[in-house]
């Protein structure tokens, strides 16, 4: 009887062992799978992760790599050994935006003092801003002083090889006006953009590439608390855009 309850155990053995590798295997099965899973979501995220690292390397690239935005009285300049095997893609109007700012960077050094211009990068394209005391108008007036032809010509000639539009933008300080001609800043701060673009346009640049606003006292750069503020806020801009 001893053996016989041996082999009934035995056999009851046997049945679990089979049945328990059938179940073995649905688990492995079921282990292969998720760790598939798993790994195609890791995969997913680290595609997710370079697509968004590319995006940001190349915003910046464009922003500041082998570019160094300066202060008024300077320009953007290219940095020798900036260039890399992966750089970015650049729209050509965008280079020939760039090329112009840093040819009238060098016309304002030549012919202004450091602190009476700049020129920038903006997100809207590179900005040529020069003040317009001693410049380009007498106070109060919109008409060109005779100084100022010889130095808009110049710009003029650098941004008729380029067919980037050109936005021309007057600013005014805080102090009010009322003549006859200007009741407001606003009508001045206009009058004195016009100025300047009808100079460009018998120069040859198409009025089509030409937009002129004025703002007044509204965007100004410095405080107009100070006289060197108010100064700084008496300003013509000239935007060259990078469409």
């Amino acid at each position: 009887m001893a053996k016989k309850k041996k082999n009934s155990n035995e056999g009851h053995g046997a049945g679990h062992d089979s049945a328990g590798g059938m179940r073995w295997l649905l688990t492995y099965s079921d282990m292969i799978t998720l760790l598939m899973a798993f790994f195609i979501l890791l995969f997913s995220m680290a595609t997710i992760n370079a697509s968004k690292f590319a995006a940001t390397a190349q915003a910046l690239r464009e922003a500041f790599g082998g570019y160094t935005i300066l202060d008024r009285g300077s320009s953007v300049i290219g940095e020798p050994g900036s260039t890399t095997q992966s750089a970015p893609v650049v729209p050509d109007s965008a280079l020939k935006a760039q090329e112009a700012s840093l040819k009238i960077a060098e016309i304002l050094r030549q012919s202004l003092n450091p602190n009476q211009f700049s020129v920038i990068q903006t997100e809207r394209g590179y900005l040529v801003s020069i003040l317009t005391d001693k410049i380009l108008f007498d106070s109060g007036k919109a008409n060109l002083k005779p100084d100022a032809f010889p130095l808009l010509k110049k710009i003029a000639a650098v941004l008729k090889k380029i067919d980037n539009e050109v936005y021309i933008e007057g600013h005014t300080d805080n102090v009010p006006i009322h003549t006859v001609e200007f009741p407001s800043n606003w009508e001045l701060s206009a009058a004195r953009a016009a100025s300047v673009a009808k100079y460009f346009i018998e120069q040859g640049i198409s009025p089509s590439r030409l937009v002129i606003a004025g703002y007044a006292d509204t965007r100004p750069v410095a405080s107009n608390d100070t006289p060197q503020g108010r100064q700084k806020n008496r300003r013509i801009d000239i935007l060259i855009t990078k469409k």
